[in-house]
């Protein structure tokens, strides 16, 4: 070479008659550092070689491009996220109209029963103390306990859970489930996953605040309902929330083609333990050692809130408290059912993250 070599291969310009350490040994410290997204990687040469690199100080660090911050990488997912929306309006659209059939369909079917007077509305109280001390004494007990009748608002309660339950569960499988190869190349290129997955986990609230108002509009305007359409709105919010958070799981545990199934499948499991047949009494009094499952089902919750919102109209006028003790509620329980609610939505997210960070891991 033209430069000042020194016999190793040190010198400017390359040297001549030794062997250059620097081009092999900086190749290996450069596919280091770029598959570590913190910054900088220290790389420790051998013994052998501590003498003849020791001089260029460039061989024990190389720096790479740093990694966008937590709250710069959050808005950008999100964005993105709130983009994808946006062209895939058609998917947001069906989700709505899924949603408008909910609340429409199911409340017409309910309407004459809600509405007209001369049928018996979807729920009447139990008769009044005076005219229940009257009642024969093999049915007294009933007459004081037992409503005349809420088979309709156990329907209403029941039929409405798992169509929303469903529809949205099925809605959010796109979320995470149709992403995995990218979020493994975009993790591996280090992409913060806390901020991918909250980002796109807040980019599904404005679309299940559209889906909630749709639904809840149009059952609220056919079945008359005695609760305020702010508490039956935020109810089932909160349904819908959960739901979207079980479908984050099922997307990520379930391959695309099955996870449809899995879905329906999750929908109809946790509807059988929403607490309306059997009723909460008669599984405490025959198995009270598989009550967690009850426990840990949203719909369970959300049907006591329905139920208990529908019947605290009477409160002042009949026994409703013995009445609902019989189901198995509680007429004090909306504010911990909403909170139950809104836990195991957030359960289920925490979950969905796990999963997503053990599929992702390096």
């Amino acid at each position: 070479g033209d430069g000042d070599g020194d016999g190793n291969g040190n010198g400017d310009g390359g040297g001549g008659g030794g062997v250059d350490e620097a081009s092999p040994l900086r190749a290996r410290i450069q596919s280091a550092t770029a598959l570590d997204p913190r910054g900088t990687v220290t790389y420790r040469l051998p013994a052998s070689s501590h003498s003849s690199a020791s001089r260029d100080s460039r061989l024990v660090a190389e720096p790479v491009r740093e990694t966008a911050p937590f709250l710069v990488q959050l808005w950008l997912f999100f964005r993105r996220a709130l983009l994808q929306h946006y062209r895939q309006w058609s998917r947001v659209a069906v989700n709505l109209f899924l949603h408008l059939l909910i609340g429409g369909v199911v409340g017409a079917s309910f309407y004459a029963q809600s509405r007209n007077k001369d049928k018996p509305p979807i729920y009447l109280p139990p008769v009044a103390p005076f005219a229940a001390a009257s009642c024969p004494e093999v049915i007294r007990e009933r007459c004081e306990d037992e409503p005349l009748s809420d088979k309709g608002l156990t329907q209403v309660s029941f039929i409405v859970t798992l169509t929303v339950v469903g529809a949205s569960t099925i809605a959010a499988l796109v979320t995470f489930g149709h992403e995995k190869a990218q979020t493994r190349r975009e993790a591996e290129s280090g992409v913060l996953l806390p901020a991918y997955f909250v980002a796109k986990a807040m980019a599904d609230i404005p679309v299940l605040l559209l889906a909630t108002s749709v639904m809840t509009s149009f059952f609220y305007f056919f079945v008359h309902l005695n609760q305020p359409y702010d508490q039956v709105f935020a109810l089932y919010f909160l349904v819908n929330f959960t739901a979207a958070g079980m479908g984050y799981v099922i997307s990520l545990l379930a391959r695309p083609e099955n996870a449809t199934v899995m879905a329906c499948f999750a929908t109809i499991f946790w509807a059988v333990f929403a607490g309306v047949t059997p009723s909460l009494r008669d599984v405490q009094n025959s198995v009270p050692w598989l009550l967690w499952i009850w426990a840990i089902s949203f719909p369970r919750w959300s049907s006591e809130a329905l139920y208990v919102g529908q019947v605290q109209h009477y409160a002042d006028s009949f026994p409703i408290s013995r009445s609902l003790a019989h189901k198995g509620f509680d007429i004090d329980n909306i504010p911990l059912d909403m909170g139950v609610i809104l836990a195991i939505g957030i359960a289920y997210r925490v979950l969905a993250f796990g999963i997503l960070a053990w599929q992702n891991r390096t």
